[in-house]
């Protein structure tokens, strides 16, 4: 084996783990930042919302399958510690996480089905993927309020401004991704 393809080796193994490094570094930024935007904005849910929602989108884009797990729990894990979003309502939160962790997986692996996988339109695939999140954290929150587990207060925060919020996520996602 000659010098350069000895040299050839090393620069591929060298640029595998600068890819590897930088994975691990986007994978805990979206981390950090769906946990601390809950904490850091505090009770400004549309905001917050659409910071969450864009990293979710960013994620299902550039994050491999099994990765996004913790991606998809640390928002509300985020609120729940803060205990700022919904005033005295979110101690509700607690029956209501694993329905947002699941709407949260469906927006990450709706936008991976349709955008990535069957190639569909940016903008369908966003519109779909956010009405499959919005539809079953508020469904789910609909159940729960006639169950009188959780205050009707909560099905606005729960259902419509779910759907706004991860269609501003996707948009935010859209330029980032396009900017990349």
């Amino acid at each position: 084996m000659s010098d350069n393809e000895f040299f050839d080796f090393r620069k591929i193994i060298s640029l595998q783990v600068l890819k590897n490094s930088f994975g691990l570094f986007e994978l805990l930024f979206y981390a950090m930042l769906g946990f601390f935007t809950p904490i850091i904005l505090g009770h400004n849910q549309i905001l917050t919302g659409a910071i969450v929602n864009t990293m979710l989108v960013l994620s299902a884009m550039y994050i491999k399958n099994y990765r996004i797990i913790p991606l998809a729990l640390m928002p509300s894990l985020g609120v729940l510690a803060a205990g700022l979003m919904f005033g005295n309502l979110t101690i509700f939160l607690i029956y209501l996480i694993p329905f947002i962790w699941i709407g949260n997986f469906l927006i990450i692996y709706g936008m991976k089905y349709f955008y990535l996988n069957k190639h569909a339109n940016y903008w369908k695939s966003s519109v779909i993927s956010s009405i499959m999140k919005s539809a079953f954290i508020g469904l789910a929150t609909f159940a729960l309020v006639l169950a009188n587990i959780v205050p009707a207060a909560l099905l606005m925060p729960m259902s419509g401004l779910q759907l706004v919020t991860a269609l501003i996520g996707c948009s935010i996602a859209f330029a980032v991704h396009k900017a990349r």
